[in-house]
């Protein structure tokens, strides 16, 4: 053997001599048992290497080791940290154990087992070396060993990044048998929560098919980001699905959580239809989804402290969820309940997991559980949250089938009574329609027999004169004379009545009242039918008072006077008599009558009177005829001011018509 080589061993051994037997002395020793089911190791020592450049031989016998006693995490740091721990067996028999790395996702897991200063065996592994370099076949980085009865021994670990990382040294010491069923048991517990899972996200996915309802794709992406962070955070990725890809295993503890994170807001926004409730909350939700892409991005562009810093800190807004669910729920979002309970439930589970990541919790297996038991109830809520808006569309459709039924048949009703309506509305029309044409072509077929009669004399007046010009006697001049000028008579007043009722029909009347003397317009009409009067030996009287007065239309008053008179007249006897006076002056009114003593009228026809062409067959005493719109031109101008009109009549004795005109008025049509 070489001459250095015994000097490198005995100054290995002067310093063990002086500094490592004290520091073995001052050592915390964890005792090895026989049966050991995941025990947390909790006192040992750390030590930083920030450069990565320590080897074993450098802090085998370093002075700078520090207790780690509860924190286990120290935080993002770059390089490595180096951890000692002392074992024994104080039993009679050797034991076989397994050292365990909790936290996997470091890139450098180096074991080192020293025995009386030498390294007797040595492990390395992590994510950043080859899977079939590790002896037990595990997402973890685990470290077999056997120590034998009455013994001690010292290992070294050296955790490490290729650039920085997350420093959880939370260890733990299994027995094989323990550590196979415990190992059996999480697979099995994990398998059987992804498959459930699985079959939620097939079941949610043939809903959104059927339904085509956004919030279940978004579900889908949520629960399938949820799958790959398990497949993570377990280490069971690593092993099965991303075996020795460096550059996914070092990218998707960042990027699964934020995919979580992620889908989880864009589910929310979705589920809750928050835009419909409150703008606010939309935003911000929004907002919390696209920066989720920052730490995506950090993590891609390799500052992985950062990503990491920045997932925790949008992983604290999880907290919101619950409240948003309650808070919809107690806004009337019937199924917002089931959202709220599931996201208590995530919530709980998710927090667990990433403050056990993260160190603020111990790694138990409890706590190791509540994740996987969180996601599983957490999903099976989503799915009944769901199912749930299923019914209540269902219910809603139901509910607004019901009243479009209702208003489709209360529609088709209301229609029903408007065409019912319309349809005796049109009747009555061409019922009116029907009678006024009869009525037209009634009084068509007596206008033209009513003028007839006049035009018929003038024309047979003025042929004899002119035939017999120079043989006609004066008597008889006088006597055509007199027959031109009753026919002339004759055939304008028609014509006037006729013109009177065709104006009052087309609506084209002009009301213009004013003060009026009421005999000044009595006495003008009687002068003017005076000589019909004086050719039946007729008189006339007047009977209205001299300063008489009243607000009316003169045109319309004076056509009222002169219908009445020239109807009594009309229908009087030879040598008869025809008054016209005031029978009622009250404060409001004037009752106007034009009295004969004519042959009066039939019962039965007086309730029809001034109806248009109901008199128009009836010939006065000497034969005279008329269309019968004179009493119908009365009435209507009689209502234009506001006033009324009506008759008394006994057969053989004559008649009495009424008439009354405001004193003050304005036209009522």
């Amino acid at each position: 053997m070489p001459f250095t080589m015994y000097l490198h061993r005995l100054n290995f051994i002067l310093l063990f001599l002086f500094l490592g037997i004290p520091n073995l002395l001052n050592a915390q020793t964890f005792s090895v048992e026989k049966k050991m089911n995941g025990i947390l190791i909790e006192n040992y020592y750390f030590l930083a290497d920030p450069n990565a450049k320590l080897n074993i031989k450098d802090v085998i016998l370093s002075e700078s080791f520090r207790p780690i006693k509860e924190k286990k995490s120290l935080g993002i740091e770059p390089g490595a940290i180096w951890l000692r721990i002392d074992f024994e067996n104080s039993s009679d028999r050797p034991i076989e154990w397994i050292l365990q790395v909790v936290y996997h996702q470091f890139d450098f897991v180096d074991f080192y087992s020293i025995h009386d200063l030498e390294i007797k065996k040595e492990l390395h592994i992590g994510d950043h070396r080859l899977f079939e370099e590790r002896l037990i076949p595990h997402g973890s980085n685990l470290y077999p060993a056997k120590i034998s009865p009455k013994e001690k021994c010292r290992i070294f670990i050296r955790l490490a990044y290729e650039k920085e990382g997350r420093f959880n040294t939370a260890l733990k010491i299994w027995t094989p048998k323990e550590f196979q069923n415990n190992s059996n048991f999480y697979h099995i517990f994990f398998a059987g929560s992804m498959i459930g899972v699985f079959t939620l996200v097939f079941i949610n996915l043939f809903f959104y098919i059927s339904t085509r309802t956004k919030a279940y794709i978004w579900y889908i992406l949520y629960q399938l980001s949820i799958i790959l962070m398990g497949c993570s955070f377990t280490g069971i990725g690593y092993y099965v699905i991303w075996k020795d890809w460096i550059w996914f295993t070092d990218l998707i503890p960042t990027l699964s959580p934020a995919l979580v994170f992620m889908n989880a807001a864009t589910f929310t926004i979705s589920f809750l239809e928050t835009k419909k409730f409150s703008s606010k909350i939309d935003l911000f939700l929004k907002l919390l989804a696209v920066l989720h892409i920052l730490p995506i991005c950090g993590a891609i562009l390799g500052y992985k402290a950062f990503a990491s810093d920045l997932v925790m800190f949008l992983s604290s807004f999880l907290v919101l969820y619950p409240f948003l669910g309650y808070y919809f729920w107690y806004k009337g979002k019937r199924e917002a309940r089931f959202y709220a309970l599931a996201w208590t439930l995530w919530t709980t589970g998710m927090l667990t997991g990433l403050f056990r990541i993260a160190g603020k919790i111990e790694s138990t297996f409890i706590f190791e559980v509540i994740p996987f038991l969180g996601v599983i109830l957490e999903a099976l809520f989503f799915s009944l949250a769901l199912a749930d808006r299923i019914n209540i569309f269902q219910f809603e459709k139901e509910v607004a089938e019901k009243k479009y039924t209702q208003s489709l048949e209360k529609f088709n009703e209301d229609l029903s009574l408007k065409v019912e309506e319309k349809t005796k509305e049109l009747q009555l029309k061409n019922q009116i329609l029907a009678s006024m044409n009869k009525d037209k072509d009634t009084f068509l077929s007596l206008i033209a027999h009513d003028l007839l009669g006049p035009v018929d004399s003038f024309k047979m007046a003025t042929q004899m004169i002119q035939s017999n010009r120079k043989k006609v006697k004066l008597k008889d001049k006088k006597n055509f004379q007199k027959l031109l000028q009753s026919s002339a008579e004759n055939i304008y007043s028609l014509l006037e009545n006729l013109l009177e009722w065709a104006k009052s029909q087309k609506g084209i009347i002009v009301f213009s009242p004013k003060e009026l003397k009421c005999r000044e317009i009595a006495e003008k009409t009687i002068q003017l039918l005076r000589p019909n009067a004086q050719a039946k030996q007729i008189i006339i009287e007047n009977n209205i008072k001299i300063n008489l007065s009243l607000f009316a239309d003169e045109n319309l008053l004076t056509t009222i006077f002169r219908n009445l008179i020239s109807n009594a007249i009309k229908f009087s006897i030879e040598g008869g008599k025809v008054i016209v006076g005031i029978s009622k002056n009250s404060p409001k009114e004037i009752t106007f009558f034009v009295q004969d003593n004519g042959v009066g009228v039939e019962k039965e026809k007086l309730k029809s009177l001034f109806e248009p062409g109901v008199n128009a067959s009836e010939r006065g005493t000497k034969g005279e005829s008329g269309v019968g719109l004179g009493l119908q031109i009365c009435k209507e101008f009689t209502e234009l001011h506001g006033g009324r009109i009506w008759v008394e009549s006994k057969l053989g004795k004559g008649s009495i018509f009424f008439f009354t005109i405001p004193k003050r008025t304005t036209s009522s049509g």
